[in-house]
């Protein structure tokens, strides 16, 4: 079967190029999964940055919307409390005016 050095020589190069590709194909094979993975962990995470960005956009908005309802009712209670004090102050002077009348009726 082998009658020279050279057949067997070339036996075992060609034993080690069929062990050599079976080894790289193997790693190559390995390889795309590990990439496949961390494709998939990146796809889940940029869903996630995602989520997160639409939740942040919508505090922003409740927040925008909230800062401008209380601008709103903080004007609405300044006008309340300057009606109320305007208030008081006519009563005052209504309560004024009707204890001159009652002691001017008084000291006739």
């Amino acid at each position: 079967m082998f009658d020279t050095s050279k057949d067997i020589l070339n036996l075992v190069i060609g034993i080690s190029i069929l062990s050599l590709a079976f080894f790289l194909s193997w790693s190559l094979y390995y390889l795309v999964l590990s990439l496949r993975n961390v494709f998939r962990l990146t796809k889940r995470v940029e869903v996630a940055i995602k989520k997160v960005e639409d939740l942040v956009e919508t505090i922003k908005s409740k927040v925008k919307n909230a800062g401008s309802y209380l601008f709103v009712a903080s004007e609405l209670v300044k006008k309340v409390m300057k009606m109320m004090n305007n208030k008081k102050e006519t009563d005052w002077s209504e309560d004024e005016e009707r204890t001159k009348k009652k002691t001017k009726k008084k000291k006739k």
